[in-house]
């Protein structure tokens, strides 16, 4: 199988090699999971192209997609559906890509006989998900991806895309999720990773100066947060109109640093 993907792939059948039984389905999702710097990066292409693909069918299918609402089965453990309990009327984040089906009989099926009962812990869930509201969202697509699916018609799959990882700018969100759930170090590593992938010229790179400031203000080294800050004030600077809201942000993490600083 790995001989024939790398035979044989191209990035117009990115959605179909995603769907079929395969390494790339498993792997991919678990690196997602886990948010393996390394192993994303590696991976980055694919999901890159998957991002433009369902782009490419949200766009096509923006005044035909008649079905509003979406379903997904999954089983989830005690804290995951506490989690979900106290997010009620919030926002949920999908950390891989989040397949979905109109067919709700299909969805209550996959959960097997027993849709209400708990099972080894885990916890049957039916998601009902509207999609009226996200339809002209082209940073999260999402889209009926039979055309290009390894199954059948009869799946009726409609994909997500995972948060805002698909392009370049995109994948920067992820060391924002690292660092607002607390893993520093993880974030940190990213930012670094990204500014030795991307060229000096990219204004990407005062994104990740300014995310490493961030990262070392909640680590307490101040000094650190003002060099990086101050390093991407200069290159906003250069790129962006006076009171642009993104200088502006700057300003005021640069004014944070100091008052902490007293």
């Amino acid at each position: 199988m790995i001989d024939e993907f790398e035979q044989d792939y191209s990035n117009e059948y990115a959605l179909w090699w995603y769907t079929r039984d395969t390494f790339l389905y498993r792997q991919l999702n678990k690196i997602l999971r886990l948010q393996d710097i390394e192993w994303l990066f590696q991976f980055r292409f694919f999901i890159r192209h998957m991002y433009e693909l369902l782009k490419q069918l949200q766009s096509e299918q923006q005044n035909c997609f008649v079905t509003n609402i979406v379903y997904r089965a999954q089983l989830i453990s005690c804290e995951e559906l506490v989690q979900l309990k106290n997010s009620i009327e919030g926002r949920i984040c999908f950390v891989s890509f989040l397949s979905t089906t109109r067919d709700r009989q299909r969805a209550l099926f996959l959960l097997g006989d027993n849709p209400t009962t708990c099972n080894d812990n885990l916890y049957p869930i039916l998601f009902e998900i509207k999609t009226e509201d996200q339809i002209n969202d082209t940073l999260k697509p999402f889209a009926d991806i039979t055309k290009m699916s390894a199954f059948d018609n009869d799946e009726q799959e409609t994909l997500f895309m995972i948060g805002r990882i698909g392009s370049e700018d995109n994948l920067l969100t992820l060391g924002t999720l690292m660092r607002n759930s607390g893993r520093l170090d993880q974030a940190e590593k990213f930012y670094h990773r990204m500014l030795t992938e991307i060229q000096s010229e990219d204004h990407l790179v005062a994104n990740c100066y300014q995310g490493l400031g961030l990262v070392a203000a909640a680590k307490g080294d101040l000094d650190n947060a003002l060099m990086w800050q101050t390093k991407a004030l200069e290159y906003y600077k250069q790129i962006l109109p006076v009171g642009d809201y993104r200088i502006v942000c700057i300003y005021n993490s640069i004014g944070n640093i100091h008052w902490r600083n007293k």
